[in-house]
């Protein structure tokens, strides 16, 4: 086998395996979840949902703010925890 030939398949390979890619589904495809460990109200929770709603008009995607307060965090996190 010669160097080019060599190269030439390499290049080809390289172009059929560009092709063949299974087109992706678009993220995100469902509604995110922002989850807030302090209780509603308060100056983390108005922030967030004012970022959420940028982020909703930016992605085309609806997000989701949550406040779980309590435990110092704990409750938050176990909630998250279950989604995984």
């Amino acid at each position: 086998m010669t160097l080019r030939s060599l190269l030439m398949g390499v290049i080809a390979a390289i172009a059929l395996g560009s092709t063949t890619a299974p087109a992706a589904e678009p993220y995100p495809s469902r509604p995110i979840r922002i989850v807030v460990p302090y209780a509603a109200g308060g100056a983390t929770d108005l922030i967030t949902r004012v970022v959420a709603k940028d982020l909703t008009a930016s992605l085309g995607v609806s997000v989701i703010v949550e406040d779980h307060a309590g435990g110092g965090g704990t409750i938050a996190t176990k909630m998250v925890l279950r989604w995984t």
